[in-house]
């Protein structure tokens, strides 16, 4: 088992709200399922406390397919982070699964320059409302150099969650 884990009711955990990336019963989960039944959790859930609850900000699969491999308890390390910062790792560790749904892309990219832009804080009037006191980097570009993209293409998939239900 991994580094400060500890061993948490299922019943205390809640997902994140409004993580952007679909949890899908599918073959894959199901794999994930059965390794789960043979070995185990081999890496904790991250999780934050939210009132008497604790919220999965990276897990979430792993915390469905132990659902149905019916465990009664799995190992989560519990971190202190705000909304923005959760929301940040969040989109930061799910990003590098092989099969992310453009619409998913888009909805973590909103959900990532949202929040890098509420933790910048505002210098003068004059300062555009996209961009982020990252030393005078715009958010849009952090997020594309952290995952191969141009800023363009960032905003792009970020305008595509204006034509995309939640």
């Amino acid at each position: 088992m991994n580094y400060n884990a500890e061993f948490v009711s299922l019943n205390e955990l809640i997902p994140f709200p409004n993580h952007p990336y679909r949890v899908d019963i599918n073959e894959d989960l199901r794999n994930l399922q059965h390794s789960i039944e043979e070995r185990g959790i081999d890496e904790p859930l991250i999780v934050r406390r939210v009132n008497d609850k604790l919220e999965i900000i990276s897990g979430h699969r792993r915390f469905l397919a132990s659902k149905l491999a019916n465990l009664q308890n799995i190992p989560v390390r519990i971190v202190d982070l705000d909304d923005d910062q959760a929301a940040i790792m969040l989109v930061d560790s799910n990003l590098h699964r092989r099969n992310v749904l453009h619409s998913e892309l888009a909805f973590a990219y909103k959900m990532k320059l949202d929040a890098m832009k509420r933790q910048g804080k505002r210098t003068d009037l004059t300062s555009s409302p996209m961009e982020n006191k990252l030393q005078g980097q715009i958010s849009a570009n952090v997020i594309g150099d952290e995952f191969g993209e141009k800023k363009d293409t960032v905003y792009r998939y970020i305008r595509l969650t204006k034509l995309l239900p939640e």
